[in-house]
């Protein structure tokens, strides 16, 4: 029998400062409120919802809302008193994001549909908050100061939309999640924020798809997810822009915002798709060449209006609850990056358009908690198989090996034009670049 965790006090701060389980709103009397008058977010006053269903007392808590852990699976959110269903009418089959690939074949699965009430993970604690229309997902690893600033860019603009988030702190192993709920609680975020510690590092898909799945669990789910990255700082409005135009745009799927840097200049946020010619281009660094393939430019510049294009930069990705239904979740076998360019494509194949808002403006510290900004170091080894599943997925093994042989191509026409003579300089590349993309993929083909 699962036992109920602790409970927020008065300031908001947990009895023991552990990890979380699911979470329930709890409500105190209102002044004026009558009873049976539903309080805070439609709760009956004096009642408190737990993750496993059903009303309990109503722990006082200072007057104010907070947050309440428990260990029991599944259930409902705060909302209006309602009969439960048997559980078995409420078992679904779970949306999985991929498995492994195999090497020589293309790899392009149907789009799954996916339950209206899927099942979370049966391993993890829960954070729950109240339903909202938009639910935003902020991924922390080892960066909760990072992720305490974009909690802190959003909260005015979460509150007047209803929104609610979930941080999820990937097996940061370093204190985050302790630190994360005394911001919480400090700032008083605890009526619209919740933080979700996992026991183990899964990579960005992963992690994101624990928090999504909790979304997908809601009655009724929230009509978009926003992933947003915890070294981001929202510029005002930046959530509502998104929500306004897919509300506005009934085939829009995914919806992006502009990405600025930290001086304040303007990032390219919506591209085009990886593909054998951009390869090319990407190695190449020739200015007759990248005229050329102009059709095949993976980052082209950012236009003023919103405008169509293959994917969004996953720092700011708003997707339709629907979508998630018709493709599945982000595909967990990529640890980190290509996910969003693989989730984009599934949706476009499954007929939704993907749009960039340049109305929704976020500040991007990109590769804070990665350091694969860093000029001169060496790639994780998990970017180089995420873009080999990507090819692997989406163009076959032919397409990996023609990929593989163009960007090779490319690569020594720009070695030989930089030693024969002054060539425009693109700063320090990634140590072992070669090797490590075309040795790993070598292997991959023959293995």
């Amino acid at each position: 029998m699962a036992s109920a965790g602790p409970t927020l006090d008065g300031a908001g701060a947990c009895a023991d400062g552990g990890g979380g389980g699911a979470v329930g709103v709890v409500h105190d009397r209102q002044p004026g409120q009558r009873d049976g008058q539903p309080g805070l977010h439609g709760c009956p006053r004096g009642r408190q919802w737990r993750a496993g269903g059903g009303a309990e007392p109503c722990s006082q808590v200072g007057g104010r809302a907070g947050v309440a852990f428990s260990d029991a699976p599944g259930g409902t959110t705060a909302g209006p008193a309602r009969r439960r269903r048997p559980a078995d009418a409420l078992r679904r089959r779970e949306i999985r994001g991929g498995g492994p690939l195999t090497v020589g074949r293309s790899f392009q699965s149907p789009p799954q549909r996916s339950p209206a009430v899927p099942p979370g993970p049966s391993a993890e604690r829960e954070a729950r908050v109240a339903w909202g229309g938009v639910w935003v997902v902020v991924l922390n690893y080892r960066t909760p100061e990072l992720a305490i600033d974009c909690l802190r860019s959003i909260a005015a603009e979460v509150v007047s939309l209803g929104a609610h988030v979930v941080v999820v702190d990937n097996a940061s192993g370093d204190g985050s999640v302790t630190h994360l709920k005394r911001a919480v609680a400090f700032n008083g975020w605890d009526a619209w924020a919740a933080v979700l510690p996992l026991s183990r590092n899964g990579g960005y898909a992963a992690g994101n798809n624990a928090a999504i799945r909790l979304a997908l669990r809601q009655t009724p789910p929230p009509r978009y997810v926003l992933i947003l990255n915890p070294d981001t700082v929202a510029r005002p409005g930046a959530i509502g822009a998104l929500c306004g135009f897919l509300d506005a745009t009934p085939r829009a799927g995914v919806a992006g915002s502009r990405l600025l840097n930290p001086a304040g200049e303007v990032e390219c946020a919506a591209h085009r798709a990886p593909g054998v010619w951009s390869e090319l281009d990407n190695a190449a660094r020739l200015g007759f060449l990248t005229r050329a393939l102009h059709r095949h430019i993976v980052s082209p510049p950012s236009l003023p209006n919103p405008y169509r294009c293959d994917w969004v930069s996953g720092s700011s990705m708003m997707i339709r609850s629907q979508v998630l239904r018709d493709v599945g979740l982000l595909d967990e076998g990529y640890f980190l990056y290509f996910e969003e360019v693989d989730f984009c494509t599934r949706a476009r194949r499954a007929g939704w358009q993907v749009w960039s808002v340049p109305q929704s403006v976020i500040v991007h510290r990109e590769g804070s908690s990665t350091g694969i900004r860093s000029p001169g170091a060496r790639r994780p080894k998990y970017w180089y198989d995420s873009r080999r599943r990507y090819f692997l997925k989406h163009h076959g093994g032919s397409g990996l090996l023609a990929a593989d042989l163009l960007w090779a191509a490319g690569r020594l026409a720009f070695l030989l034009r930089k030693r024969l003579g002054p060539a425009r300089s693109y700063g320090a590349d990634p140590a072992c670049l070669e090797r490590d993309l075309l040795w790993g993929d070598l292997r991959a083909i023959i293995g």
